[in-house]
C-alpha cells in the first residue's frame, strides 16, 4: 500500500489537521512523496504522525528503496535530494494525488476528538472512506 502521511516533516505539525486534509485533498496535479508499506508491514513513520492518505497504485512516477529527502523542483515535480541508503525507515514513492482513502495510523479511539472531527468532515467533504492500519492491514472505521 502506498500511504502519504500528513504533517510527517519539516518539523512536524505547521497546519491543523484539518488544513492539511483540505489542502492535500484538493489538489489535482503535481507529485506527492508517499511511504510504501509491503504487505502485512507496518509504517516506518514517526510516531507523531497519525493521518494519512492511500493512493492508487497506479499513481506512482517513481519508486525509491529507501526515504529519500524530496524537494519540490519549481514546476510541480518531486526531486530526490539525498541517495538511497542502504538501511531505511521505509521505502519512498513519488506520486499523483489520487487519492484512495483517509488513513489512520492506529485505531480512532488512540485520536484526539478533534482531529477524529476534522477526518470525518474530510471523508464526508471528499467522499472518501476512513480506515485505520492494524498490524498491515487497512480495517474500516465504523462510526
Amino acid at each position: 500500500m502506498i500511504i502519504r502521511w500528513l504533517n510527517a516533516f519539516r518539523g512536524g505539525r505547521q497546519f491543523s489537521l484539518g488544513e492539511s486534509l483540505q489542502f492535500e485533498l484538493a489538489q489535482t496535479a503535481g507529485e506527492r512523496a508517499a511511504e510504501i508499506i509491503p504487505p502485512g508491514r507496518s509504517s516506518g513513520m514517526p510516531r507523531h504522525v497519525q493521518v494519512g492518505l492511500q493512493l492508487d497504485r497506479e499513481a506512482v512516477v517513481r519508486r525509491f528503496n529507501s526515504d529519500v529527502w524530496s524537494e519540490p523542483d519549481g514546476s510541480g515535480f518531486l526531486k530526490p535530494t539525498r541517495c538511497q541508503r542502504e538501511y531505511s525507515r521505509h521505502q519512498e514513492a513519488f506520486c499523483l494525488p489520487r487519492y484512495r482513502r483517509i488513513v489512520l495510523k492506529g485505531h480512532p479511539s488512540r485520536m484526539k476528538k478533534a482531529d477524529l472531527a476534522a477526518v470525518m468532515a474530510a471523508s464526508k467533504i471528499f467522499s472518501l472512506p476512513v480506515v485505520y492500519l492494524h498490524r498491515g492491514r487497512l480495517l474500516e472505521v465504523s462510526m
